[in-house]
């Protein structure tokens, strides 16, 4: 096989080189000229040509930090030369490990235990209102705005001051459970707000 194009050859990467450069979309128009080719040493040439045009060259690596430095001259010049440093670029915070996006892979399952980590193992407010015990769909309104619901079914009947002070705590699977002070007796529990 030659290296050499036919002239029909030719004449279709010029006309992929012009069409791709008049069209809006280049790439997509230059791979469909090239797709119409017959010959496969045409099409092949043709689509290298349209690879070649389309490849952008590799950035260029930054020059390193330039500081002042007296530089001497030949021995027929008399005097020092220097030169001016130049701004350094601002210094990057330096990231121990790898930062994970939020939707990657590498992030997956870890949500849960920051959610665990983030929270406490036992909440402590008061009750508010009249507070007699427990009926089976009791909802339980705290001090701190939180109200929580009665998930267990079962009753208790509580004789002690007003506005008890409650304890809620985390337990397996994500469920919690309510113990009122004064009382050795728990109740499973889901926050409503």
């Amino acid at each position: 096989m030659s290296n050499t194009l036919s002239p029909l050859g030719l004449a279709a990467m010029l006309a992929v080189a012009n069409v791709a450069a008049a069209a809006a979309t280049p790439v997509e128009t230059g791979l469909a000229a090239c797709r119409s080719l017959s010959a496969d040493a045409e099409r092949l040439a043709c689509y290298d040509a349209l690879a070649k045009d389309t490849v952008t060259p590799p950035a260029a690596p930054e020059p390193p930090d330039v500081q002042a430095t007296t530089i001497p001259t030949t021995p027929a010049a008399p005097t020092d030369v220097t030169v001016a440093a130049e701004p350094k670029a601002p210094a990057q915070p330096q990231v121990s490990g790898t930062l994970a996006a939020p939707d990657s892979p590498e992030r997956f399952g870890i949500e849960q235990v920051e959610r665990e980590a983030e929270t406490p193992d036992v909440l402590e407010s008061r009750l508010v209102g009249d507070y007699r015990g427990w009926t089976g769909n009791t909802v339980f309104e705290l001090e701190n705005g939180q109200v929580w619901r009665q998930v267990q079914s079962g009753s208790a009947r509580y004789r002690g001051p007003a506005n008890p002070r409650v304890y809620i705590r985390k337990r397996a699977f994500g469920s919690y459970r309510l113990q009122v002070e004064g009382s050795n007796r728990t109740i499973r529990v889901e926050r409503v707000r």
